[in-house]
């Protein structure tokens, strides 16, 4: 007699130890797998209860959650942040022809005959540094001395790289033929005006701001950042 009580004790132990329903058990850490039991399924789960897997109870935060109203902010301020509307370049990149050579810039024509026994013989008309819009200008027979990332002068349409040039008391001479376009970064390679630069959704990067500040823009739209609460129930953490 003794040892069927005992027997039974076990029996009802073992349910105890469960969810109250036969079959379903409390996971100790619920996982990305794993349910969280908060009450019984079926109809009980419209009420609030019922075990909800990581990925539906990730649908149901979603369901119910409100996307952030837009701000613009600066640049400055941009990095980390979200756009929240479609932005295009508002300029090109470059935004004009620009030199990929320390050489000299040249009109292609002048060289089309040259070769080493018979070079190129050019006149030196000044020079231009990056960032610099003046002056100088080529002609015929006559180029300008120009740095890389330097705005072409106006008419030329190639650069030759200073080690290919010799230079002489008269200019410079030019042992072979130039193609148009050689060591010359034209402009709107790299954005042009007009494309589309990001999407609502996506990530700004410290490096992706500076592109946009490369297409001419200084202020994006985002979205804005949210007010975040904690709320800490239990006893199982503890102040440092």
């Amino acid at each position: 007699m003794k040892g069927k009580e005992k027997g039974e004790r076990r029996k009802g132990k073992g349910r105890d130890q469960g969810s109250g329903v036969r079959g379903q058990a409390t996971p100790r850490h619920p996982g990305r797998g794993e349910g969280f039991l908060i009450g019984t399924r079926g109809a009980g789960r419209e009420q609030g209860t019922g075990p909800v897997g990581f990925e539906e109870a990730w649908e149901l935060v979603l369901q119910h959650t409100k996307p952030m109203k837009s701000e613009e902010v600066s640049l400055e301020d941009a990095p980390g942040r979200t756009l929240s509307r479609r932005v295009t370049a508002r300029a090109d990149s470059p935004s004009a022809d620009v030199s990929l050579k320390d050489g000299y810039a040249v009109r292609s024509l002048d060289t089309a005959q040259a070769s080493k026994q018979s070079p190129a013989r050019l006149r030196v008309l000044g020079s231009r540094f990056a960032g610099e819009r003046g002056e100088a200008k080529t002609r015929p027979g006559a180029c300008v001395k120009v740095t890389s990332g330097a705005i072409l002068p106006e008419d030329a349409d190639a650069v030759v790289a200073v080690e290919y040039c010799t230079q002489t008391p008269e200019g410079i001479e030019i042992p072979e033929t130039v193609s148009p376009g050689l060591n010359v970064l034209v402009r709107g390679t790299d954005i042009t005006v007009a494309a589309t630069l990001g999407e609502p959704g996506d990530w700004l990067s410290p490096g992706r701001v500076g592109w946009l500040a490369a297409a001419g823009l200084d202020r994006v739209p985002v979205f804005r950042l949210p007010a975040v609460s904690l709320v800490a129930t239990g006893d199982e953490v503890v102040a440092p």
